[in-house]
């Protein structure tokens, strides 16, 4: 049996590596696409639970980090301000980095990196 890494778990690692490359916005494609190369990548050990209803419950449960939902996108509330920034990234790694193993966090910020560019 593996262990499962919850939709708010994708959804949020993804908008931390979507923030750091200085998006605002995040394709839901892109995100779909994420989450099978951690599929993948983790084989057996580890599952993934995304789905399209897990990014409605993002919102609804993580309004402080999601402007809008819409057209395939997902639009994140973040300002331009650098102080900001730093605070908004603490919050999401408390959130959704903070206490997962090591070996999935490195397959998450690997798969990010060949899709958010």
């Amino acid at each position: 049996m593996c262990k499962t890494i919850s939709s708010d778990v994708i959804i949020g690692n993804y908008l931390i590596e979507a923030i750091e490359k200085s998006k605002h916005e995040i394709f839901i494609d892109d995100l779909i696409t994420f989450d099978r190369m951690i599929s993948e990548k983790l084989n057996e050990e580890y599952c993934t639970i995304f789905s399209l209803d897990g990014i409605n419950n993002f919102e609804d449960t993580y309004p402080f980090f999601i402007k809008l939902v819409k057209n395939n996108r997902i639009h994140i509330k973040l300002s331009n301000n650098s102080s900001d920034k730093s605070e908004f990234m603490d919050l999401l790694n408390r959130y959704f980095r903070v206490g997962l193993p090591k070996d999935v966090l490195d397959e998450m910020v690997s798969a990010s990196q060949s899709i958010v560019a």
